[in-house]
């Protein structure tokens, strides 16, 4: 079963630039159109080179919303949305893929390499970031621009207890920032119901 990371974005910038940065400030990885052009590309993969040898980590697909692949792409997030909570976040995740003009769709190859999963989310990072593009990841949820967690769709997910970085819509459509408990069954019904866990200090509204 193929896992899979996406960058939904209101934005046509080329995002090469971003990938290289990511690829080579830290890691022994590189990349290959192999559909496309650097101009106009519609699929990248990503290699990473390790004490093995060299592997595929990852293939990025891009589509434009006015083709086929792109609106079939955004419609299945936005059916994926419908399924998480909280409910304020849904609205706002289907309001803002009515803006959204490009994907970057990755299918992960990692193989269970903790450093080939640290590539990748590089990259992922760095396109969302500078794209001003929302986040998805299969089993997880979705996230805003800033890369913080606003869907909840771990259900039926064990989770180690660990802190993970938040945010809730208020009531002037801002939003407030936490830290949270993932395994605090306490903080994930709160979360789900659009309310700041009791003994979370939220930080302020943006």
């Amino acid at each position: 079963m193929s896992f899979y990371m996406t960058v939904a974005s209101p934005s046509e910038q080329s995002v090469l630039d971003l990938i290289e940065a990511a690829l080579y400030s830290d890691f022994d990885a590189d990349y290959e159109v192999v559909d496309g052009n650097e101009d106009d590309w519609r699929e990248i993969v990503l290699r990473l080179e390790d004490d093995e040898g060299e592997h595929e980590i990852a293939i990025i697909r891009r589509a434009r919303v006015d083709a086929p692949d792109g609106a079939e792409l955004v419609e299945a997030l936005r059916e994926d949305a419908a399924e998480g909570e909280p409910a304020s976040a849904v609205r706002w995740i289907h309001d803002f893929l009515t803006r959204v003009k490009v994907l970057y769709s990755f299918e992960l190859h990692t193989g269970g390499r903790e450093e080939a999963l640290e590539v990748v989310r590089a990259v992922w990072w760095c396109i969302l970031h500078n794209t001003g593009g929302i986040g998805q990841v299969d089993l997880e949820g979705f996230t805003n621009p800033e890369g913080d967690h606003i869907l909840w769709q771990f259900t039926g997910r064990a989770r180690a207890s660990q802190p993970w970085q938040m945010a809730l819509l208020d009531d002037d459509g801002r939003w407030t920032t936490f830290e949270m408990d993932l395994a605090n069954a306490a903080h994930e019904q709160a979360f789900r119901a659009g309310r700041v866990p009791v003994g979370v200090r939220p930080r302020p509204s943006r």
